[in-house]
Formats: C-alpha cells, sequence, structure tokens
C-alpha cells in the first residue's frame, strides 16, 4: 500500500512524516501510525536525544533475509513477532521491549546481510537475501551505529507503520 494514500485521521502518511519533522507535533496523534504494543515512549526518547538519525525518505538499496526464502507478510514482521522467535519473547509479547526488537533488520552493505544470511541458513535452510528500498511514508528507519550503542557493521533499523505491507518494493536476490 502506498504510504501517500493511507489516511489515518484524514492525514496521509507523508503528511504525518511532515508533522513529526516540525517541533511541536502532536505526539498522540502520531502514536497512532505505529502498532498498539509499540514502545512508544523509546521512539520518543530516541527522536529526543538523535533526531538527525531519524529517517522518513526514500533509502538507497538495502538488503534483507527472507527466513523463509519468500516476500511474504511475515517478511515485514520485527523481530519480536517473528514466529522463529516466539519463544524467546514469550514471556514479554505483550509488553513493550526495546526498539531495536520492534524494527525489521536491513543493510545497506550486501556484506553484512551475507555474513547474518550464512548464520541464519544453519536453522532455517530456505533463508534468501532479498534486496530493496525502504520507501517514503512507508515507516522510519535509522543506521544503528547512529542511535545504538550496538556498533560495526551497516544494520539498519526500519519501523513500520501499522498496516503497511511494501511487498513490491523488495525481491529476492
Amino acid at each position: 500500500m502506498d504510504g501517500s494514500l493511507l489516511l489515518i485521521n484524514g492525514i496521509s502518511i507523508v503528511g504525518w512524516i511532515q508533522i513529526l519533522n516540525e517541533s511541536s507535533f502532536s505526539k498522540s496523534l502520531y502514536r497512532q501510525l505505529f502498532p498498539e504494543s509499540f514502545p512508544f515512549g523509546y521512539f520518543l526518547e530516541l527522536f529526543t536525544m538523535h533526531p538527525g538519525s531519524l529517517h522518513s525518505e526514500t533509502s538507497s538499496v538495502v538488503y534483507r533475509i527472507a527466513i523463509s526464502g519468500i516476500i511474504d507478510q511475515a517478511f515485514f514482521l520485527p523481530s519480536i513477532l517473528e514466529d522463529r522467535n516466539r519463544t524467546r519473547y514469550a514471556a514479554t509479547r505483550i509488553t513493550s521491549l526495546s526498539l531495536a526488537d520492534w524494527s525489521v533488520s536491513c543493510y545497506t552493505i550486501q556484506k553484512d546481510a551475507n555474513k547474518t544470511l550464512c548464520m541464519l541458513k544453519k536453522h532455517h535452510p530456505p533463508a534468501l537475501l532479498a534486496v530493496g528500498t525502504i520507501r517514503e511514508g512507508i515507516g522510519l528507519w535509522a543506521h544503528t551505529n547512529d542511535w545504538s550503542d550496538k556498533k560495526g557493521n551497516s544494520h539498519v533499523d526500519w519501523w513500520i507503520f501499522a498496516g503497511m505491507s511494501p511487498f513490491t518494493d523488495f525481491e529476492v536476490v
């Protein structure tokens, strides 16, 4: 679904992004863009502490691992909601965890994605690499190095807005 066409309270996703970028945006209205259990307080903290790290514009090429080998609804789930993590998050699935748990992982460098893919293929043989872009209006993203203590590679955290499934933006390599 095209984020510029989706309306929440009569405002398009692109309009909401413009509101976020204003100094006095409405937190309660912007909160509606994210899933209900999303740790919005942590998001506001990130926005306050590292405002330049959040991006809404279309990204350059990113790589994402398709655990099942196909691009489907599960491809766009954050870590906390992926079936393969059900046991790991069983005790805390209803409560908010960190922003990293609610992000969809991507990489800007294919070599970094391939390292993770090699590791995941041991437990998920059908896993494949997909390539695409994070389109404006679908969610917000940040280079992990810009906001987190996790440093070292080209990892990108992508927080997809509720109801978005950008199937046409990715393809299996």
